[in-house]
């Protein structure tokens, strides 16, 4: 018998939910071999290896036809990658038998979801290597405030809109701490996206290039905090010392492991002065990301959150962009899609519409858009900046990328966020 996720677990069974209408139960049989000869009746390309490549391989290929697509419009890689996991979700192509016997079949969803949780620990680890913490010491005044009203008010409009939602949907029974992966989606700024969209309009060194930055950076570092917070109450909402562990786990892993790491780190960079950094060091520390996501499951936390952690321990800007130049498009262009098939497959559009109407989807789009908006805007004029200014950094404090989506699915594995929601 297969074993899964936990909220898809039921009495050992794979069990699907479609709108809480309908439920049905899947068995199959995980005690075939790996690899199959020819001289055996089972297809070998059946097996989880070939299928994850093959739908690796459709995704990639499906989002560059996205990316050509979407040039003209300059939108992100993100959104063709997105676009290219709904395609084939059963949403659209998913929902045809062959597809879903063949590309998308229920033995292979173990084996992917595997590998999409190695790339968003991967993943997460070059967005805490991208951050800087040392400058934010220094945070002026106006960028600090920007980022503490920015998750205040979406926090406050996520409980809300959560709440609503529950109130008027029927079909689906959410647990009520939903509300804190709500709300931290909404308040999230997507650092790296909104590093790379400065980039691309050069606008990373204006003055609203430089304090939209450093808001998104105290917004993301708060509500990564707020996240970890989230995952110990809901993990210790019956028993307390289950979140114990994962409070002090993060602990050691800041105050404890963080010196170390910044000693080795320094080490690194003052033996290659005036030389590339050498291979093997970088290697090492790839090693270190996955020990420190072994580290953060062992105490009860997902793997990201370790990963997160050491990519800000690392100093120095010379390590970390030999590392970013070493595997970036390595694990954003192949690690990291299998994530969006995930999203993809967890997301009918069908059922989706069926319990909550298209007014209501965009009531909530419309609503918390506004809350950073305004909450940005008000801090603006309070610091008397041009209100030009304040509504272009509210535009851009609503950057949402992969972290906002990482989280909802975080919290539809701890069984409190539905595809309904």
């Amino acid at each position: 018998m297969s074993t899964h996720r936990k909220d898809f677990v039921i009495n050992g069974k794979y069990r699907i939910m479609f709108g809480g209408r309908k439920e049905f139960t899947i068995c199959y049989n995980e005690s075939k071999p790996i690899s199959n000869t020819f001289w055996q009746s089972t297809n070998p390309v059946m097996n989880k290896l070939p299928i994850f490549l093959t739908q690796l391989s459709l995704l990639i290929a499906i989002t560059r036809v996205f990316m050509i697509i979407l040039r003209p419009l300059r939108q992100p890689r993100f959104l063709s990658e997105l676009l290219a996991g709904i395609l084939l979700g059963p949403s659209v192509l998913g929902n045809i038998g062959w597809v879903a016997n063949h590309i998308t079949p229920f033995e292979a969803s173990l084996f992917l979801e595997t590998m999409a949780n190695l790339g968003v620990t991967f993943y997460m680890f070059l967005v805490g290597l991208e951050m800087d913490i040392t400058p934010l010491q220094k945070t002026g005044k106006t960028a600090f405030s920007v980022a503490i009203a920015g998750i205040i008010f979406p926090l406050i409009a996520g409980v809300g809109l959560h709440a609503t939602i529950l109130k008027h949907q029927t079909s689906v029974r959410a647990p009520e701490t939903g509300a804190y992966f709500w709300s931290i989606a909404l308040s999230l700024t997507s650092f790296p996206d909104l590093a790379r969209a400065l980039s691309d309009h050069k606008l990373m060194y204006t003055d609203l290039g430089k304090t939209a930055l450093t808001a998104a950076a105290v917004c993301d570092l708060s509500c990564w905090s707020l996240l970890v917070v989230a995952v110990c109450i809901i993990s210790g909402r019956k028993e307390l010392h289950i979140a114990i562990p994962v409070m002090v786990c993060m602990a050691s892993l800041w105050f404890v492991l963080r010196p170390f790491i910044r000693k080795i780190a320094k080490k690194i960079s003052q033996r290659s002065k005036d030389a590339p950094i050498p291979d093997n060091h970088i290697y090492f520390i790839l090693s270190l990301v996955l020990l420190s996501g072994f580290i953060t499951e062992l105490c009860g936390a997902h793997s990201m959150f370790g990963a997160f952690m050491l990519g800000l321990m690392i100093p120095g800007v010379k390590l970390g962009a030999s590392i970013k130049d070493k595997v970036e498009e390595f694990i954003v262009g192949i690690l990291l899609p299998p994530t969006f098939l995930i999203i993809g497959a967890r997301t009918n559009f069908v059922f989706i519409f069926a319990d909550v109407s298209i007014g209501m989807v965009l009531l909530v789009i419309l609503l918390a858009s506004l809350a950073k908006i305004v909450s940005t805007l008000l801090v603006c004029l309070y610091f008397k900046c041009p209100m030009r200014d304040g509504l272009a950094l509210g535009v851009l404090m609503n950057t949402k990328g992969v972290l906002a989506l990482i989280v909802l699915n975080e919290g539809r594995n701890m069984q409190v966020v539905f595809f309904i929601l």
